[in-house]
């Protein structure tokens, strides 16, 4: 197809909200950028797909001159599923397209900031490749959006969230409308932490923000009229395949045998924080800045950094000093699980006719995401933190005789295509035997067993 090709006149946006209770969720996940990284689980007809060609085509419209990045296992995956659903529901929205490079471009629109005419764009890129690295370097992103998450390599996952820095300001909404979120944010934690309300206006709050090292507000010099500054993030979809590498990167709790449940999500699945003290902070030079959310070492109170002194001091929000070195950083993932059941505007038909599947487990993978909780990773070498240090082997409940402790994995996706092992523990010398491997990437396979 020519490059640049214009889309068709005639053609209308289909942006319409799927009905029933996962209205709600489809919402929080277009919408929702509080978030740094934000993974959206639901088996069949979750609608979770829908929710990431929307927020796609929100943030390019909001954010003029974005660009944004559709990632996913490989170009061809996305050409067969995603896309196609761009195209459907997005496509007249769109002032141009290029198939064989998979980039659509958005209408020309003035710089919020500039006023320069600029152009938002979708570029859709394979990141399952030894070389993504390179690929990426050279490319800032405004968000990245991944599809069928479990299928991309955990290095991809950070690759992508580490180039996804580009600035990008909002055509409407105001610096002082950003302020307004962060103060409302800084109330609810004065007020959980100290049991008072917080007496601060947005321009209170803008005077620290201006004045202080690190922050949008200050680089730009911003004014509370100037365009807001948007949020970078990464939005992910997928369905649950068990403890795959990105169950342990957003949830870090093991999938639950018999698959999640609606109570199950409730109490387990959500915003999950993520610590990093100063050896952490050191190591990539990232100085703690104001606005940070951070959390005393020793007392565990947690706490909102409103002003840094000299000798490495903080000012906290409620007026206490703490030394850079007593507190942590803290970082927040969200997670939503969806249910075909919410979602009313599913294919009625289609999920009865799946009564007939003569594989029941196939069905209830489907329908229901139960899958094996042993599913991970299994090639390398055993570790106490998988999502941020490497594989793992989960062990198995029941002890086989003679006290051995049998451990077993599922891999699906990552670097290879399917691996499996089953192996055993020795309680007194603590080593892991495996007994099975099952290997297969693209067209080759391995089977050996000892």
């Amino acid at each position: 197809m020519a490059r640049n090709k214009p889309m068709g006149p005639g053609r209308k946006l289909d942006l319409g909200l799927p009905d029933g209770p996962i209205a709600i969720k489809y919402w929080d996940f277009v919408h929702n950028w509080d978030f740094v990284g934000h993974l959206f689980v639901s088996p069949y007809a979750g609608a979770k797909s829908t929710a990431l060609v929307d927020c796609m085509y929100k943030s390019g419209i909001e954010y003029p001159g974005a660009r944004l990045l559709l990632a996913g296992h490989t170009l061809t995956d996305l050409k067969k599923s995603t896309i196609p659903k761009l195209e459907e529901r997005l496509g007249a929205g769109f002032e141009s397209e290029n198939k064989n490079e998979a980039i659509y471009r958005f209408p020309l629109a003035p710089h919020p900031l500039t006023g320069n005419p600029v152009q938002s764009e979708i570029r859709c890129l394979g990141v399952d490749r030894h070389n993504i690295e390179d690929v990426m370097k050279s490319t800032e992103f405004f968000r990245t959006f991944i599809e069928e998450a479990n299928t991309v390599p955990s290095d991809a996952h950070d690759v992508t969230l580490a180039r996804t820095r580009q600035f990008a300001y909002h055509r409407e909404l105001t610096v002082r409308h950003l302020l307004e979120e962060e103060l409302q944010r800084w109330k609810d934690i004065h007020y959980r932490e100290t049991g008072e309300k917080l007496l601060m206006t947005v321009e209170d709050i803008f005077h620290i923000f201006r004045d202080s090292e690190g922050s949008p507000i200050a680089q730009k010099e911003l004014e509370l009229d100037s365009p807001m500054p948007g949020k970078n993030g990464v939005k992910a979809v997928m369905n649950p395949h068990g403890n795959d590498h990105v169950w342990m990167r957003y949830v870090g709790i093991p999938f639950p045998e018999g698959g999640v449940s609606p109570e199950w999500a409730d109490e387990n699945v959500g915003v999950r924080e993520f610590y990093f003290g100063p050896e952490d902070r050191e190591e990539v030079r990232a100085p703690l800045i104001v606005g940070n959310y951070v959390q005393h070492r020793e007392t565990k109170d947690y706490h909102i950094v409103t002003e840094k002194l000299d000798d490495h001091e903080l000012v906290m929000l409620n007026g206490d000093v703490l030394q850079e070195r007593d507190v942590d950083l803290v970082m927040q993932v969200n997670t939503t699980y969806g249910f075909p059941d919410e979602n009313m505007s599913r294919n009625y038909a289609n999920h009865q006719n799946s009564l007939l599947m003569m594989n029941r487990g196939l069905r209830k993978r489907t329908f229901g995401g139960i899958v094996d909780p042993r599913a991970g990773l299994v090639f390398r070498n055993f570790v106490p933190r998988p999502a941020t240090e490497g594989g793992h082997v989960f062990p198995e409940p029941d002890e086989l005789p003679g006290g051995l402790i049998g451990i077993g994995g599922i891999d699906v996706g990552g670097n290879h295509s399917h691996a499996a092992a089953l192996g055993f523990i020795t309680k007194q010398s603590k080593t892991v035997v495996l007994f099975a491997e099952y290997l297969k990437k693209r067209r080759e396979q391995r089977h050996s067993s000892v």
